[in-house]
């Protein structure tokens, strides 16, 4: 029904009469002011930004058993910031990704990645980041796009990490 359909509209300047002539129903509408706690995700259109001068690595070399923290802190003017997608490469295999929802007692958004026995060896870096805001818009800081990321990178030291690629024996091949 229309009252589904506008329960995330935010009453603001647009009157019930003009709603109802926007969706074309003859039936009278429920509106309730939303409070100011609440956000009109309709009118924010301003997307989100990460402060790229606060991105930083909990460390430039780690092995296995450690655990690297990428950090960033984001804001946003409308309806807040939701979470913020990373995602790291290393340069001979592997990539990790994840969405962070909560912030630590900084305002910072922390990637957490734990290095394991078969970890790549090599320069590890945060390929992209992306916060999104409550309403869905969304800033994407590309390290391909030149957007400078390289706070973030670290080496793995892994002499563990298995670099050697599989060999198909054809002669077995039918």
């Amino acid at each position: 029904p229309v009252n589904d359909q506008l329960k995330n509209v935010a009453y603001s300047q647009t009157t019930k009469v003009e709603l109802e002539e926007m969706f074309q129903k003859p039936e009278p509408l429920e509106i309730q002011q939303i409070p100011e706690k609440e956000y009109d995700a309709l009118s924010d259109v301003i997307p989100p930004e990460a402060d790229l001068t606060t991105l930083s690595g909990s460390q430039k070399t780690a092995v296995p058993g450690d655990t690297v923290v990428i950090r960033v802190k984001a804001t946003d003017v409308g309806t807040g910031v939701d979470h913020v997608n990373f995602n790291i490469e290393g340069e001979n295999g592997g990539s990790s990704s994840k969405s962070i929802y909560t912030t630590d007692e900084e305002g910072y958004y922390n990637f957490s990645f734990t290095v394991v026995e078969l970890t790549q060896s090599g320069l590890w870096k945060p390929i992209w980041i992306v916060p999104y805001d409550n309403a869905g818009n969304k800033t994407y800081y590309f390290a391909s796009s030149g957007v400078d990321l390289s706070a973030g990178d670290f080496e793995i030291i892994n002499p563990n990490a298995d670099i050697t690629p599989p060999i198909a024996d054809l002669t077995t091949l039918s």
